[in-house]
């Protein structure tokens, strides 16, 4: 009693930990979600290299599943993140995001963008050993070990990983699961209102949807146009069958070492949003 918990590992997958794996995804979501992985998708990522696990006294508490899509253009994603144009500022969610997925080669939801979680062939052809955007497929943590900071260590762990094989990116559609209880009790809230809303915790202004924060607090960066308006890209429809989110999601963006001579400081060092600067 009272001694000290146990320290955590991180490590990429075994095939003896896929069984493990998968049964802890099953816990972890609600049961009929399209999102869920089986076995065989975990081996096709850990085929590939893309599943790392969290450990704490040698048992798995979490994981964290990625891959280097092919469809992904490291210079398209450096110019989206950092002089995209103004035409999508004011402009509907919906249809600033088809002009985003269209003019920088991004697919429009997780499933295509992912091939369903890495499903069948197709999906594993889609993989880029030399790729210099590293996706991420999904992130668990186990239901018994909750309240640990198990996502934020094992999202940690896996951008330092990112950066060390050299990505320039780390990128994904994250989801919001808080989306959908705001709703219920504030009434309809705009994918754009929700997404740039604030609370304060610890005298830190932060995201309000614990889901996004996550990503906020690992240093995922707004996307800046060419006259230096800011804001984070909303994704209506971006996960099937997600709806604490209510199918919606958000791009997230870490701009690794390598990505540009001139890193940007992560936002969490930083307000999180600059008053001087006209939010989208």
């Amino acid at each position: 009693m009272g001694g000290k918990e146990p320290a955590f590992a991180y490590d990429y997958a075994r095939l003896e930990d896929l069984k493990e794996i998968a049964q802890i995804e099953a816990e972890a979501w609600p049961s009929g979600e399209d999102m869920i992985a089986d076995e065989g998708k975990f081996a096709k990522r850990q085929e590939i290299g893309g599943l790392m696990t969290t450990k704490m006294g040698g048992k798995i508490v979490g994981y964290i599943s990625f891959f280097k899509p092919d469809w992904a253009n490291p210079d398209k994603i450096r110019d989206l993140h950092l002089c995209c144009t103004d035409d999508v500022v004011g402009v509907d969610p919906q249809k600033r995001w088809n002009i985003i997925a269209g003019r920088y080669g991004i697919p429009s939801d997780w499933h295509a963008a992912t091939s369903n979680g890495l499903e069948g062939d197709a999906g594993k052809d889609m993989h880029d050993p030399d790729g210099k955007i590293v996706f991420a497929i999904g992130i668990t943590t186990s239901p018994s070990y909750r309240g640990k900071g198990i996502v934020q260590k094992t999202l940690a762990a896996a951008i330092e990983s990112a950066k060390e094989q050299g990505a320039e990116y780390f990128m994904g559609f994250g989801r919001l699961p808080a989306y959908r209880d705001a709703t219920k009790n504030e009434g309809v809230i705009s994918l754009d209102e929700y997404l740039h809303s604030t609370e304060t915790r610890g005298g830190v202004c932060v995201p309000r949807d614990y889901g996004f924060r996550f990503h906020w607090k690992e240093g995922a960066l707004p996307v800046t146009t060419v006259s230096g308006k800011i804001g984070y890209i909303g994704i209506p429809n971006s996960m099937k069958d997600d709806p604490e989110s209510l199918n919606a999601g958000t791009l997230v963006l870490n701009a690794l070492e390598s990505s540009t001579p001139y890193p940007l400081p992560k936002i969490r060092e930083n307000a999180l949003w600059t008053p001087s600067r006209e939010i989208y």
